[in-house]
């Protein structure tokens, strides 16, 4: 009864091989457009579905949408208060986005999120850049499908903050890094000039999205090169030269306008009250021991985690393989220095996510290394791991609407069936050591799930509606002979 069981399993992947195939060699000649497709169907349902959740988006929203209405792109408020943290680039670009995309009074959430969206999809290019110049067209399909794919790229390329943008601008510039690393270390000529161009370029609007953050990511990975190979002569072609003055033609002349404009302020406030205090202590309640992100990340990285144990420990075997030594100096030193840090929120390593998304491509796409690990007991425990997180989350479709919203319904116990049965399939691929399989399903459960979640589910959940609930609420009270309507204890943006 059993392998009668399995065998009406394994039919599937055997009905749907000939449209796989098809779709496979289209994407495969077409990886762009398969990647942006894929990012467009999990990215735009949650658009204009969800409401602005996040305290820091609201922020960002309302402060970019001053800037429109008043014309002032140098300095930075929020209703009457100057918000000097962050610096101007992301705000920039959602002012742009409104003003292109929406009409007065610019109110529209979604078209303060577009460049979120458009930053997530140029991050998973560059992912895909640098894995097909070290493996191919299939690793870098598969690392950029990973990236696009994950959890916590999915929730912030819905968001309009700079965690996407940010990581769109360390992708490009640690695809020109690698580059120049990986052509050295084959001995081969090294990068042209619009290599260089692109670091400089993406190192400054990094630096004038989030500050120094992409200067430590960058500057970590250098050193930790360098200290391997007791050699800098690789970033000589990189032409500091001309790079350095489009670095400072990108960063100095709102740096500079903005010190004028507020006496050199920002600069103390944003250095002294928001980016210190984060290395010093736990900011605003978000502290979290050393060890964190390394609990999270099979979370934060779903679907793709499911490979992520072994690519790891694949990594660390093959670690003298230039491509895979580059990625682990991305990603250790840099991960320590986050982990270290006392203030912690799940994004904050987000910029890291492609060098593991590189690391399991280079695994699944190694004949030799996937069979040499499918009857592994890592492989397996990571799997487990795996199925739990993707029943936990197949149970938002009921836990959100029953907490937050209209209650308990049928489609929605649909719907946690559905995502229930795809993670299931995916493992029970995977644990029979049909890993291509699994990957397939694995895809299926996040192009399921986080569409159907963001527009489907996210509409029911009323009661984190905060701004509409207030103004309905403030309606219900209005007569003719009221007098004015106040809000007292409530502070939230």
């Amino acid at each position: 009864m059993n392998r009668k069981k399995a065998n009406v399993i394994e039919l599937i992947p055997h009905f749907l091989r000939a449209r796989l195939t098809e779709l496979t060699d289209w994407a495969l000649h077409r990886p762009i457009w398969a990647l942006t497709l894929l990012c467009l169907v999990l990215y735009l349902p949650g658009i204009t579905a969800l409401p602005p959740l996040d305290r820091d988006e609201s922020r960002f929203a309302q402060a970019s949408k001053q800037m429109v209405e008043t014309g002032d792109y140098i300095q930075i408020y929020f209703q009457d208060q100057a918000r000097n943290k962050k610096p101007v680039g992301i705000y920039w670009l959602q002012a742009a986005s409104t003003s292109l995309f929406s009409t007065n009074p610019h109110n529209k959430i979604w078209a303060y999120r577009l460049p979120s969206v458009l930053a997530a999809v140029l991050a998973v290019f560059a992912t895909f850049m640098l894995a097909k110049r070290a493996r191919g067209v299939p690793a870098g399909l598969v690392a950029g499908a990973a990236l696009a794919s994950s959890t916590l790229l999915v929730f912030e390329a819905n968001i309009a903050k700079t965690d996407a943008t940010l990581l769109a601008c360390t992708a490009f510039m640690q695809l020109a890094l690698g580059h120049f690393c990986l052509s050295a270390r084959e001995g081969k000529d090294p990068p042209n000039f619009w290599t260089s161009l692109l670091f400089w370029i993406a190192l400054g609007f990094g630096v004038l999205i989030k500050g120094p953050v992409i200067l430590m990511i960058g500057g970590l990975t250098v050193v930790t090169l360098s200290i391997l190979d007791r050699d800098l002569s690789w970033l000589k072609p990189i032409r500091p030269l001309i790079g350095v003055p489009i670095f400072a033609a990108i960063t100095l002349p709102w740096g500079i306008a903005v010190w004028l404009a507020t006496d050199g302020t920002f600069f103390a406030q944003a250095m002294g009250e928001d980016f210190a205090p984060k290395l010093l202590a736990g900011q605003e309640s978000h502290g979290a021991l050393p060890g964190y992100y390394l609990l999270i990340v099979m979370l934060t990285l779903w679907p793709a985690s499911l490979l992520l144990l072994p690519a790891l420990t694949n990594a660390w075997r093959q670690k003298s393989n230039p491509i895979v030594q580059f990625c682990l100096a991305w990603l250790i030193p840099n991960w320590v220095v986050f982990e270290l840090i006392p203030t912690k929120l799940p994004h904050y390593t987000l910029p890291l996510f492609p060098a593991l998304c590189i690391l399991i491509s280079l695994f699944l796409t190694s004949s030799q290394t996937v069979e040499s690990w499918k009857r592994s007991r890592l492989l397996r425990v990571g799997v487990i791991i795996w199925l739990v997180l993707g029943w936990a989350l197949a149970t938002l479709y009921i836990i959100l609407p029953i907490q937050y919203g209209s209650g308990f319904s049928g489609s929605n116990l649909t719907l946690a069936l559905i995502a229930i049965g795809l993670v299931a399939m995916t493992c029970w691929f995977t644990f029979r050591a049909k890993i291509y399989s699994g990957v397939i399903f694995g895809l299926a459960s996040a192009l399921f799930f986080f569409p159907m979640l963001l527009e489907n589910t996210s509409r029911q959940i009323d009661d984190l509606k905060v701004s509409s609930l207030l103004a309905e609420t403030i309606n219900s009270h209005k007569s003719n002979d009221a007098g004015t309507i106040i809000s007292v204890g409530y502070s939230e943006p």
